[in-house]
């Protein structure tokens, strides 16, 4: 999992716009996410496990976090980096509308950064801008 670097796209039902001077993108509260999709198309094995398991917080350090949502996923057969971006974009289809930015659902942290794994088969995923 460690070679796995792509750009995720967040199709939402509202205007995407810059907040104020910011280069930060935004959309108004209240928007709806219609799809997450990626740009991953490798059939390369990254995760050998029988599930996995990704967590998000009000905040980018877990122990600081008020609230968390993790959903964990049951695995048949050892993912290729490609299924495992269709199972990210899945989380964060869920995860992106219980956490804000700039009071609507996050479209600027697009860019996948990095996994930390949290617990056993568990994940923070680390998005960029």
């Amino acid at each position: 999992m460690d070679k796995l670097s792509f750009t995720i796209s967040v199709d939402v039902d509202g205007v995407v716009k810059r907040a104020g001077q910011l280069e930060n993108l935004i959309v108004d509260p209240g928007a709806k996410i219609r799809d997450i999709t990626h740009d991953v198309t490798s059939k390369e094995i990254v995760y050998k496990e029988d599930s996995i398991t990704f967590c998000k917080g009000d905040s980018y350090n877990l122990d600081r976090a008020t609230e968390i949502f993790e959903k964990s996923y049951a695995l048949d057969h050892p993912l290729t980096a490609k299924e495992l971006a269709d199972i990210i974009c899945d989380f964060e289809k869920e995860a992106r509308v219980k956490f804000f930015w700039f009071g609507g659902v996050d479209v600027h942290h697009i860019y996948f950064e990095a996994f930390d794994q949290v617990g056993p088969k568990k994940y923070q995923i680390y998005w960029g801008s």
